[in-house]
C-alpha cells in the first residue's frame, strides 16, 4: 500500500497544529472503505512528513468529511496521527478522495477527461450528470481551471 504525501505547511508562528495528509490506496469503493473503517489497518508512516522524527506518530482519532459522486453523498471518516515531538497531525485520506474536494475522484477524473481528452463542450459535460445537475457546472469548470493551474507542476513532477 503506497503512500504519498499531498500537502504540508510549516508553522512559523504558534498556533494550533497544522494538518498533513498523506493519500494511502484502499480500492476504489467507497462503501466497502465506509462499512469496514473500524476494521481497516491504516499505514503508519515510519517517521513524521513534517519535523522527520523517526517513530513519534501515534493514533490520533479521525474525522469526518463527505465523498460524493452523481449519485449520492458518502459520510467517512478519516484516519489521523499526531506526532508526538512537533505536534502536527497527519491524515491518511483514501485515495478515492481529494484534499479539499468534496466529490470522489472519480467524478472529477470523468470531467477532465471529458474536457480535454474529448474536448467536450460545457453543454456535454452538464448531459453525462443529467438530469440531477450534481456536480454543478461551476464545479466542473472549478476542476478544469485548478487544473490547468497546476498542469505545469504535475508534468515536472511527472517527468522526474
Amino acid at each position: 500500500m503506497g503512500l504519498k504525501r499531498t500537502n504540508s505547511t510549516k508553522r512559523h508562528a504558534p498556533g494550533p497544529p497544522i494538518r498533513v495528509i498523506i493519500v494511502a490506496d484502499f480500492g476504489p469503493d467507497v462503501q466497502r472503505y465506509r462499512d469496514e473503517f473500524a476494521n481497516l489497518t491504516f499505514p503508519r508512516p515510519e517517521s513524521c512528513p513534517d519535523c522527520a522524527a523517526t517513530k513519534p506518530l501515534v493514533g490520533h482519532g479521525s474525522y469526518g468529511r463527505q465523498a460524493c459522486d452523481d449519485q449520492q453523498v458518502f459520510a467517512i471518516r478519516v484516519k489521523r496521527f499526531l506526532c508526538t515531538l512537533c505536534r502536527h497531525t497527519v491524515s491518511i485520506l483514501p485515495s478515492f478522495c481529494l484534499p479539499h474536494r468534496h466529490y470522489l475522484a472519480g467524478t472529477i477524473q470523468r470531467v477532465l477527461t471529458m474536457r480535454f481528452c474529448e474536448g467536450a463542450s460545457w453543454q456535454a459535460i452538464c448531459e453525462l450528470f443529467s438530469p440531477s445537475e450534481v456536480p454543478g457546472l461551476s464545479s466542473c469548470r472549478e476542476w478544469v481551471a485548478s487544473f490547468t493551474r497546476a498542469s505545469d507542476s504535475y508534468l515536472t513532477h511527472l517527468l522526474h
